[in-house]
């Protein structure tokens, strides 16, 4: 039952993207200043980092995972707007599924270390493997993330 319910969390219906919401350059700035965010340049690097500001021609972004370092290394960087047309807005709805997913694993493994313990290594073993399998699932189930597309 506790697995069944960690699993729809994590159920990909839940996760659906939908068709990405179009936005001008001018209404970036109050949208995504100080979140984070993920995109692939014209250039065909993919980024993800944190928006520190929008400027009219480009976007300041403090760079956590590049797929090409030596082209856009780690930290602050400067994307021209003309190598952005599309991104997708990354944020965190609180820590309830989360909390549900551990406890909820806790539980479940607590359980199934209880019939398949045949010593306390492999109950421990077990019952730490779902624990952490819950608070994950329910860790990205809390994450929500946004498409959007740049329109002139």
């Amino acid at each position: 039952m506790a697995c069944f319910l960690i699993l729809t969390l994590n159920s990909p219906a839940l996760h659906a993207e939908t068709k990405a919401v179009e936005i001008k350059w001018s209404e970036l700035s109050s949208l995504v200043t100080g979140h984070a965010i993920e995109f692939t340049t014209k250039e065909g690097v993919s980024l993800k980092g944190d928006v520190v500001a929008v400027r009219p021609e480009e976007l300041v972004l403090n760079v956590r995972r590049s797929s090409n370092p030596k082209l856009t290394p780690i930290g602050g960087a400067v994307i021209a707007r003309a190598s952005l047309d599309s991104f997708r807005l990354l944020r965190t709805r609180g820590k309830w599924s989360r909390s549900v997913g551990t406890t909820l694993g806790v539980v479940s493994g607590l359980t199934l270390g209880g019939y398949a313990a045949a010593g306390i290594a492999t109950f421990l073993v077990i019952t730490g493997a779902v624990t952490v399998a819950g608070h994950y699932l329910g860790r990205s189930a809390d994450r929500k993330t946004t498409s959007f597309q740049i329109v002139p």
